[in-house]
């Protein structure tokens, strides 16, 4: 094997790992790295070239700046210069630390820096070279007119991740280093506008990644913008053998093109309709008054939740995503055909992967594409830019296609979407925490999708079952690109739509049988041989319930390792979309209508019961109706009903301590029930635990007098923002003429350093010399020192 076929398998057997996408990979590929090669005219100056290139595969940190720039053909980036429009640019980013400086380094990441894979490999190289610096790198991609220096200058402005920590804790402790990072670009690998595909874009980027080894640099992705996964050939054998499908082929040789039917277009047409009023009559929530929806993308989302395939006149299933990107917003495209984003991409290959698989092949095809393209019509819940208060629009629309078409299967992705599923699409809250979210993936369940007539009859209360499916959550196929990789969160991804395709395959061969049935007979024969707990479970399906829960228990592990690398930090509260979140949240329970217990109440309350919102039972269980409704009945008109229930629950919890949820967190050792909670001492203790706990996630110099300090004057500043002035709160040697801002109630603070120490004079005036309503722009003086006192002057 040559020396460039050893490099070649090296990169490959890298991204297999990392069940990275290789059909294209080629010796040729990686060719761009070695464009140094060409410039080498002895055999001794190429042994040396091949021998340092396996030096900077095996240990890129311990290679210096210049042998890099030589060995793979780079330049340095300049700052004044530009990229044209759409080329693609690579470049590597590079920080030189030297080895004593490192220990401080870590030490102001915090202490879970440890946890960093990429710290243990920087420690592990500076023991063993204690008088040699560390290299540490980050490999990126721009798309012009954005330059390298552009994306260094935004991740240096924003933290997160491992690289904005790196990045905060060397400024902190070395800001020459910091100052001096080197941008260097790969020449050879440059792609000018229009000259390769977004696959060979990716692909670039996961070669020069894997070449310098992910584990050495500190890119948490393997690089690409797009979807990327292949799993590898056991994972194909498990399929075929534990739970083949056959789903593709009886969907295509059992269903009947639509053909553009009249009925099909006249439902569409409804449908259309239905989305345009809801926009219209909404128009700020949605922000259709700042976006309004071409005829150009009305047609492609059209398009794409028509049905293109029926089975006695039935959908058989259907993908529900939660919202459209501004790109495909501007740029109309089909999710299943040619939406360039990395969620539809991702599902796309998942969707042709096991496509391919269920014909026992490896690699899919064009048919295969069609097959995936016909099988599953595609709706988002908001068609929409705005989604921060349009879920009543969007959840009306939503309803009406699913009335119109009565899909047996939904793939419900993400969260939110799921979310509405679990509250029959009246609400957002059926799940009531992303936490727990990751359990409910993948587990089909029975929802329904009532109409507004159903709701507001007092005459009917059960579900309707003839308005029923199917349900099965998703991840988002999107989440996956950030943060690091993980094969665990894509395995679930992948089983996850095994599962749907075998639920579908069940459909198509009850649906074969069964051209008269209801939507309600349809649904329990399916859900008969789906359902985890029924006895008639298909086999495939509770072996592919079974690898998922490993998947899930794998994937919570590695979750709670990466939170033991994410650094304690406390979050910045935008006090403003919370008040907005609160003021959503109360209105979503409305308040109450009409007198208590009169005819407009009753309508109200019975459609509030049927929404089941989890907010209004904090009170009174769902168990209780009874109960709920008296209460729900009685309040007075104008109250609302979730502030009414929060208020109520805090009397039902006053039997507990009233910081039970603290103190339940930091028990003493050796109780067994809630006792010791009456026992003044032992909460004493209980709660200086959790303040030490708390103390954890502030940074090392939170108490700090000048962090203290910084803190006051950005409070003050947000109290008066269009008078503050931080000059008054800076210490003088000389406060003549100084500046002063005069509270209302509070003394007033002169700032004096008196040459050894900074010092605050407080001085509290008689009361009256200063009117207590005097707007802020008259709230400031200048300091005069006379010689009978102190004088303040406007």
């Amino acid at each position: 094997m040559n020396q460039l076929q050893t490099f070649y398998q090296t990169i490959r057997d890298r991204m297999r790992n990392l069940e990275l996408d290789v059909s294209n990979l080629t010796p040729q590929s990686i060719g761009f790295l070695f464009n140094t090669l060409q410039h080498l005219q002895t055999r001794l100056q190429r042994r040396q070239y091949y021998q340092s290139m396996n030096n900077l595969l095996n240990s890129n940190i311990s290679i210096d700046n210049d042998d890099l720039l030589w060995l793979l053909g780079l330049r340095q980036v300049n700052l004044e210069e530009e990229v044209l429009d759409n080329d693609i640019v690579y470049y590597i980013r590079s920080w030189t630390v030297q080895a004593p400086i490192l220990q401080q380094l870590i030490i102001e990441m915090g202490p879970e820096a440890l946890e960093f894979e990429e710290v243990e490999s920087w420690l592990d190289y500076a023991t063993q070279n204690p008088n040699q610096p560390l290299y540490i790198r980050y490999v990126g991609r721009c798309t012009g007119p954005t330059t390298p220096v552009d994306r260094h200058l935004e991740d240096i402005a924003r933290a997160g991740g491992v690289l904005g920590y790196f990045l905060q804790a060397l400024r902190q402790v070395d800001v020459i280093a910091f100052n001096q990072a080197t941008l260097f670009e790969l020449n050879a690998a440059h792609y000018q506008a229009g000259t390769a595909t977004a696959r060979d874009i990716d692909l670039r980027e996961q070669i020069i990644i894997n070449f310098l080894g992910l584990d050495n640099l500190m890119n948490q992705q393997p690089g690409g913008s797009h979807a990327s996964y292949m799993p590898r050939r056991p994972i194909f054998i498990r399929h075929q053998q534990l739970y083949p499908t056959t789903f593709f082929q009886d969907f295509f040789t059992h269903s009947n093109l639509t053909d553009n039917e009249p009925w099909i277009i006249e439902s569409m047409g409804h449908w259309v309709h239905e989305l345009s009023m809801q926009a219209r009559f909404n128009r700020e929530a949605t922000d259709t008054i700042n976006n309004p929806m071409s005829h150009d993308y009305i047609e492609a989302i059209a398009n794409q939740a028509t049905p293109q395939r029926l089975i006695n006149d039935r959908v058989v299933s259907i993908i529900i995503g939660k919202d459209v990107t501004l790109n495909a917003f501007n740029n109309p495209s089909r999710f299943l055909t040619n939406n360039p984003g990395y969620a539809p991409t991702l599902t796309r290959e998942n969707l042709f992967r096991l496509c391919a698989w269920s014909q026992n092949c490896r690699q899919w095809n064009n048919n295969d594409e069609t097959l995936v393209q016909q099988a599953f019509p595609f709706i988002d819940m908001y068609p929409w830019l705005g989604t921060s208060n349009s879920a009543a629009p969007a959840l009306n629309q939503l309803r009406l296609y699913l009335h119109l078409w009565s899909p047996i299967v939904i793939s419900t992705m993400p969260y939110e979407v799921s979310s509405a599923a679990f509250a029959n699409f009246l609400h957002t809250h059926g799940i009531m925490t992303t936490e727990s979210y990751i359990g409910y993936v993948g587990v089909p369940r029975i929802v329904h999708y009532p109409t507004l007539e159903w709701l507001y009859n007092r005459d009917e209360d059960a579900l309707p079952n003839d308005q029923s499916t199917i349900a099965i959550p998703h991840i988002d196929p999107g989440f996956p690109k950030y943060g690091a990789r993980s094969q665990q969160l894509l395995q679930i991804i992948d089983l996850t739509w095994a599962i749907t395709t075998i639920i579908n395959e069940i459909t198509v061969r009850v649906l074969q049988g069964n051209n008269t049935d209801s939507t309600e007979t349809i649904v329990m024969l399916v859900w008969n041989q789906c359902n985890p707990q029924s006895t008639a479970l298909d086999a495939r399906l509770q072996q592919l319930y079974n690898d998922l829960n490993a998947s899930k228990n794998d994937y919570q592990q590695y979750r709670q390792q990466r939170l033991l690398r994410q650094r304690p930090a406390v979050r910045n509260i935008n006090t403003q979309a919370l008040e907005l979140a609160s003021a959503q949240r109360i209105e979503l329970g409305g308040e109450a209508e009409g007198q208590p217990f009169s005819e407009v109440r009753e309508v109200q309350v019975n459609a509030l019961w049927k929404r089941n919102l989890p907010d209004l039972h904090l009170h009174i269980s769902r168990n209780n109706k009874e109960q709920w409704l008296q209460w729900a009945r009685s309040l007075n008109q104008g109250i609302y009903f979730y502030t009414s229930s929060l208020r109520r629950s805090a009397f039902v919890m006053r039997e507990r301590h009233p910081l039970y949820n603290v103190l339940t967190r930091f028990p003493p050792e050796d109780v067994h029930d809630d006792t010791w909670m009456e026992d003044p001492e032992l909460v004493r203790r209980s709660l200086t635990r959790w303040s030490r706990h708390s103390m954890t996630f502030l940074p090392q110099n939170h108490f700090a007098p000048q962090a203290q300090r910084r803190r006051r004057l950005a409070a003050l500043e947000q109290a008066r923002p269009h008078t503050f002035d931080a000059s008054v709160y800076e210490y003088r040697n000389s406060l003549e003429n100084q500046r002063v801002y005069v509270p209302r109630t509070n003394p007033i603070v002169f700032y004096w350093n008196d040459g050894n120490e900074d010092i605050r004079v407080r001085i509290r005036p008689q009361r009256g010399i200063f009117a207590p309503d005097a707007p802020e722009t008259a709230r400031f003086y200048h300091v005069h020192f006379l010689a009978d006192g102190i004088g303040l002057q406007h």
